[in-house]
């Protein structure tokens, strides 16, 4: 699993306009095994793939303060995080790795994409 999250990552980090078919497969087949996302349907799963993007964060980053507007929303793949004063999904770690699914990417000019 670690290798096939290893590739997962990598095709995460290429620009959605950059993605390959293959990469598109690739992030498809992570993402419908996360149990967060399994109420989504299949064509809503392949729209995620055109959009959501990786982030790295070091620990103690923080990455949203309370009453912004969000544009995003985050998935956490390994570490822990600190909301309102309470732990979520504690694992040890030292950084934060996070999936960012834009909520506004047409809006910043971005192609929608595509999945195939």
């Amino acid at each position: 699993m670690a290798s096939d999250n290893g590739l997962f990552i990598q095709c995460l980090k290429k620009l959605p306009n950059m993605r390959t078919d293959k990469d598109l497969k690739v992030i498809y087949s992570f993402l419908h095994g996360m149990e967060a996302l399994s109420g989504l349907r299949e064509h809503a799963l392949q729209s995620l793939c055109n959009i959501v993007r990786y982030e790295f964060h070091e620990a103690n980053d923080i990455i949203y303060y309370q009453g912004e507007v969000a544009s995003c929303w985050y998935i956490l793949l390994s570490g822990s995080v600190f909301i309102e004063g309470s732990m979520f999904l504690p694992r040890s770690s030292s950084a934060v790795e996070v999936l960012v699914p834009s909520l506004s990417h047409r809006e910043k000019g971005e192609s929608e994409g595509r999945y195939r």
